[in-house]
């Protein structure tokens, strides 16, 4: 779709169309009338934008240090060869997109029937000081 048509859709002329969009602030209303007119469910717009974030791919040591501190965090060490580790890679990487997918889906829901969760996945040759403790 054009700038053309898309104002012709809102009723407005192209200049504006271009100006509102170049500034990227706008209401919901327009937002709404904007999937309208693109014929793209508001849903679908925000699975869009949410899957075209980069996913967190590291952390400060700070970080690591602040979650391996939490006994209540599931943490699980063992000797892979290095060839099956991308593909432990690829199904942590399909479990993060099965959550934010049911989070997408979950916002039709009252925020009264959600809970806010926050998953962690990560892996790295790597071996956290209380392992190797009780290496024998």
């Amino acid at each position: 779709m054009t700038y053309a048509d898309l104002a012709f859709a809102l009723g407005m002329a192209e200049s504006s169309v271009k100006r509102m969009l170049s500034r990227g602030d706008m209401p919901l209303s327009r937002i709404d009338e904007i999937c309208r007119a693109i014929k793209l469910d508001f849903a679908e717009l925000a699975k869009r934008v949410a899957d075209m974030q980069p996913l967190l791919s590291s952390l400060t040591e700070a970080q690591e240090k602040a979650l391996v501190a939490d006994k209540k965090l599931l943490l699980v060490h063992g000797s892979i060869s290095p060839g099956l580790a991308p593909s432990f890679m690829d199904r942590m990487q399909r479990v993060a997109q099965d959550f934010a997918q049911q989070h997408q889906a979950d916002q039709k829901l009252d925020a009264k029937n959600r809970e806010g969760y926050t998953l962690l996945l990560a892996m790295r040759s790597w071996e956290f000081e209380a392992f190797a403790a009780l290496r024998r």
